[in-house]
């Protein structure tokens, strides 16, 4: 009951969750390649951050959430942001299984290609998503002071 009332204890719920599968983790890195550098990271490292956004997210609302414009736009906001964190994390658990070194050759070829725009999707709608918040919030104190 308290998280229909309440729908940003869901997040603090995945946060959690994300948190006790970085302590399962492996011991694997991801590296990625933006702009003709490369980033190597640990998949524990990367999905630990995604818990912490989640956390941070959840205490954003518990000092705003009396102060936000619409309940929809709330359960919008934290769905998306729950289903991306979920697929972002899915994803580096995976492509860690499955890793192999990115090579010259590898460069040249669609797939890197692919995942750079799998990467700037995400981390799109990850943006556009913290920016329904915003607005949310900011309709929320216009609403209020009026």
């Amino acid at each position: 009951m308290l998280l229909v009332r309440k729908p940003y204890h869901l997040l603090l719920v995945f946060a959690v969750l994300l948190a006790v599968v970085s302590l399962a983790g492996t011991n694997n890195k991801i590296d990625i390649h933006l702009q003709g550098t490369y980033y190597l990271f640990d998949i524990v490292f990367m999905i630990r951050a995604i818990a912490m956004f989640l956390l941070l997210l959840w205490l954003l609302y518990m000092f705003t959430y009396k102060f936000l414009f619409s309940g929809i736009l709330t359960l919008l906001h934290i769905v998306i942001t729950i289903a991306t964190a979920v697929i972002v994390s899915s994803v580096l658990l995976w492509k860690s299984k499955t890793y192999t070194p990115l090579t010259d050759i590898d460069m040249l070829y669609a797939n890197i290609r692919r995942t750079i725009f799998v990467v700037q999707l995400f981390i799109a709608a990850i943006m556009l998503t913290q920016i329904l918040f915003f607005i949310n919030l900011f309709a929320g104190i216009i609403k209020r002071v009026n």
